[in-house]
């Protein structure tokens, strides 16, 4: 449900966001790229704050409502993720910037894509920890 509607969330963004929506993003991919993954409090509020920031130009209050919801559900499967001993290989930062990249030029398909494939990567570590 999670990948459905942050998808459709994040296409209405790229559709309506103007320039404002686009510097808030720049804003909150910095400070997570700076952000020191070892402080997990630290680390979780600014990657909430970007994916969130990412879906916020769609305007659509009980959209955005859901996906909140989800994403603090999801915390605890990232957190079982991280315990894959493959999982330090990943390099998340780059995902970020890729679908920022894809935010900005506009392309949604690339960047829906990418948010998926980024939230599925997850998934899949998981799956590689309970076998």
């Amino acid at each position: 449900m999670r990948c459905q509607l942050d998808g459709l969330a994040l296409r209405h963004s790229i559709e309506l966001g103007d320039n404002q929506w686009e510097e808030k993003l720049v804003v909150f991919h910095h400070r997570l790229s700076r952000g020191i993954s070892e402080d997990v409090d630290q680390w979780e509020s600014l990657h909430k704050a970007f994916h969130m920031c990412l879906l916020e130009a769609c305007n659509l209050p009980i959209l955005l409502s859901y996906c909140d919801q989800l994403y603090d559900q999801n915390i605890r499967y990232r957190f079982l993720a991280k315990t894959s001993v493959d999982y330090s290989s990943r390099d998340v930062r780059k995902e970020h910037q890729d679908i920022l990249n894809a935010t900005f030029n506009r392309n949604a398909n690339l960047a829906s894509d990418l948010l998926l494939e980024h939230y599925s990567k997850t998934g899949c570590f998981l799956a590689a920890t309970s076998c």
